[in-house]
């Protein structure tokens, strides 16, 4: 699996927000990278229903990035 940063963002125009990243999963939650991203898919679609603007952010990883989260990465 690439290092990869991936980010959902759900927004409403109450104002209301929500944003989850696959490594704030991987290093809180302490699931896997994969894991990570069945549960932003989760997110995704949780969101969409109820009615919020969600958008998906992804990109590679540079290197001091992944110097810093690159060990979430190798735990599995």
């Amino acid at each position: 699996m690439p290092y990869e940063f991936i980010q959902v963002t759900a927004r409403k125009d109450n104002g209301d927000f929500a944003v989850c990243s696959n490594l704030s999963m991987m290093d809180y939650r302490k699931l896997s990278p994969a894991e990570a991203v069945l549960a932003l898919v989760e997110m995704y679609q949780e969101y969409e229903a109820e009615g919020y603007t969600v958008e998906w952010t992804r990109k590679q990883m540079d290197q001091d990035e992944i110097e810093i989260w690159g060990d979430l990465f190798k735990m599995y």
